[in-house]
């Protein structure tokens, strides 16, 4: 299957026929590879893989390992996708000094962004409350702890000063003075209020 953007085709083509470049300068943990492996079954591809002349791959070392494990091992990738079938978007058009120099800018630009915190910890929170797998962002649990603990340190902050208050609604004067007791039984502030 060929799809045409602009100039680019992205082609799903057999693992098999791809080539992991040997001179690949970036190493791939198999920590990465695992959580590579969990984002192919929860979201599929989404990121096809980069190549060029002969089919080797530009870019997508990390996607290929993580593909090859799950196909070995009979995983399947989410979106009922082939396993044995990644897409690809051939970069042959590049000159073979072009392609290896992409390579390495791939990578390395990547490296030059910076997470604004405050936007992550938000994120990372609400996914939280939506009671999504945060292990599926990428972060180790101790790393989203420390975002969810300062998340929480800066919303105390925030709300820090502020009192809260409960308002019951009493059947008279002698429920009120009732209710007002229990309250200072358990050690509880309270004072009685008329409207």
């Amino acid at each position: 299957m060929v799809r045409m953007i602009d100039h680019l085709h992205i082609q799903s083509l057999p693992l098999r026929d791809l080539v992991p470049d040997k001179r690949n300068a970036r190493r791939h943990g198999s920590e990465q590879i695992k959580k590579i492996r969990a984002s192919l079954a929860r979201y599929g591809w989404t990121n096809p893989i980069l190549i060029g002349s002969g089919r080797k791959i530009i870019a997508g070392h990390a996607r290929y390992a993580a593909a090859v494990a799950m196909a070995e091992d009979k995983e399947p990738i989410a979106n009922n996708a082939d396993a044995s079938m990644a897409p690809t978007v051939d970069l042959s058009h590049l000159t073979k000094t072009e392609q290896r120099a992409y390579a390495l800018a791939d990578n390395r630009i990547a490296e030059d962004a910076a997470w604004d915190r405050e936007l992550l910890q938000l994120e990372v929170r609400d996914l939280s409350l939506d009671g999504f797998d945060l292990g599926l962002t990428g972060f180790s649990d101790v790393q989203l702890e420390g975002l969810l603990g300062t998340t929480q340190q800066a919303e105390s902050k925030l709300t820090s000063g502020l009192k809260y208050q409960v308002i019951i609604e009493c059947e008279g004067e002698v429920h009120q003075a009732q209710l007002l007791q229990e309250m200072r039984d358990r050690k509880l502030p309270a004072r009685p209020l008329i409207l």
